[in-house]
């Protein structure tokens, strides 16, 4: 079972074939959890929301304290605000990297019909 299907698993849900409808993959700022702030977090939140009650295959990529409807696939435990409020600027681009990279290992599994990139960081060439 590969990563993304036991988080899955794990929220009562499973990763199958959904007989040709959108896979959507959201990328969150690893900043804030979804679902408690407003801003992008709202946004990312309400897309959530329409895309499950739509009937697609919703994945957001977010903090693990994080509210989703749609698959939570979680990188990190905490939003970076949220438990390291005294990084120094080379401490926090080093999380942001990290993050980021998990990232691209969930599109590579996932294989997303639509990434949807709130965080503008990660760039495909």
């Amino acid at each position: 079972m590969s990563a993304v299907e036991e988080k899955a698993y794990s929220q009562g849900r499973e990763v199958k074939d959904l007989d040709g409808k959108l896979r959507i993959l959201q990328i969150a700022p690893p900043v804030l959890p979804i679902g408690r702030y407003g801003g992008a977090e709202r946004v990312i939140a309400e897309l959530d929301k329409a895309y499950t009650n739509l009937g697609l295959e919703s994945y957001v990529v977010c903090s693990d304290d994080s509210i989703v409807r749609g698959i939570k696939l979680s990188p990190i435990k905490e939003g970076i605000w949220s438990s390291h409020r005294d990084l120094h600027q080379d401490q926090f681009d080093a999380e942001v990297e990290n993050y980021c990279e998990k990232v691209v290992n969930f599109i590579k599994e996932i294989k997303p019909d639509i990434v949807h990139d709130h965080m503008g960081f990660v760039q495909f060439k």
